[in-house]
């Protein structure tokens, strides 16, 4: 909130250092070992190979390497022997097996696993296995929704998800987990329902929210285990001192000049509770190389047939002809996102949102106009 004078106040201020002092994704290399008991075979993951090789005893990994085993495998790669082998890495992680056909064809084919997004799946279900209240914070359009979207369709699981917004409702709320109570009576023993509350702290029930996500109950009664809860916030975050530019649309009644409490947000957002905060993961932005890495994935799935056609003969000579347009248009979706920041001052300004509207928005001039 803002006082008076126009300053932040002090308690605004505290919730949005405690928020922006948390770890974020990119700032952990998330080395780690998967065993496969299907295959009797293990891979080193992490977000730099590199890195993960140049910290391990110098004695193990030549023992390693000796025996035929890759240690810190370059998640960045595209191209169909690389999706092969990142499904046998989310079968081996999750328990539920796909076939390269229904694997590409979950959600429609619209979702690319990176192995960013690879190594951030493991992290949420390593947390579900556990126990852990998953609360996820990250900049809009980071992936967060699709990210838990994928997770539950390759799981097979049923998925509800509430859209939180300022006028959400403690019935809407209520109803959303009587809905998951009720589909779990539906489906009959051995089954689990995941209820997703995207962009949780958009609304005025926070104590409702917290008390689900903490306590595994609504107003005092204990939900099912096999209800996962899983909750995603926007970040609790200040504008710069020089912008005035106020978050949404502000109500004002007969000029009224009581300060906006969130005129100061980057989100028009309540502070969440010190309960939840504990919890939250923060995924943040996603890094400039990162980012570069979606794109390029996101351009190369959306545009191959579009750009080589689904019936051509492909040869070595087109793939490199086809790879080069890949990387022009990403380049080019890069420098718009970069320069829209420069502009706006603010890193959340645009999103992969936006790539893939541009990306729609280009299938649609060249299948109407090329």
């Amino acid at each position: 909130s803002k006082g008076g004078d126009g300053s932040v106040d002090d308690g605004a201020t505290l919730t949005s250092e405690m928020l922006t002092d948390l770890a974020r994704w990119n700032d952990s290399n998330h080395e780690c070992l998967l065993f496969n008991n299907q295959s009797h075979k293990f891979s080193f993951l992490s977000l730099d190979p590199g890195s993960m090789r140049r910290r391990m005893h110098p004695g193990l990994l030549q023992h390693l390497e000796r025996n035929n085993i890759r240690v810190g495998e370059d998640l960045d790669q595209q191209g169909p022997k690389v999706m092969h082998h990142r499904f046998e890495v989310m079968g081996a992680l999750t328990g539920v097996h796909h076939t390269f056909k229904s694997a590409s064809a979950l959600l429609g084919g619209q979702f690319n696993l990176t192995g960013d997004a690879m190594l951030k799946m493991l992290a949420l279900l390593v947390r579900v296995r556990c126990g852990i209240p998953v609360v996820l914070m990250g900049e809009c359009g980071c992936g967060k929704t699709y990210l838990i979207t994928y997770v539950c369709a390759w799981l097979r699981v049923n998925l509800l998800t509430l859209d939180v917004h300022g006028g959400t409702t403690e019935s809407d709320i209520m109803g959303i987990f009587q809905r998951g109570v009720k589909l779990l009576e539906e489906k009959g023993e051995g089954a689990e329902v995941y209820i997703f509350l995207d962009e949780v702290n958009t609304c005025a029930h926070m104590g409702l929210i917290t008390e689900a996500i903490c306590q595994h109950s609504i107003s005092g009664r204990a939900l099912p285990n096999s209800i996962h809860i899983l909750a995603a916030l926007n970040p609790y975050r200040l504008r710069p001192p020089s912008d005035d530019v106020t978050p949404g649309l502000v109500y004002s009644l007969h000029g009224d000049t009581t300060p906006d409490p969130m005129a100061a947000l980057v989100y028009r957002v309540h502070p969440v509770p010190p309960t939840l905060q504990d919890l939250v993961f923060d995924f943040g932005a996603l890094s400039p190389a990162k980012e570069e890495t979606y794109i390029l994935s996101m351009v190369t799935h959306e545009l191959r047939d579009t750009l080589g056609g689904p019936n051509d003969q492909q040869t070595a000579a087109k793939d490199q002809v086809m790879d080069a347009k890949f990387l022009l248009i990403t380049l080019l979706l890069v420098k718009s996102q970069q320069y829209v920041r420069k502009v706006e001052g603010d890193e959340s300004a645009v999103s992969l949102r936006d790539v893939r509207r541009a990306l729609r928005l280009l299938k649609w001039f060249m299948a109407h106009l090329v």
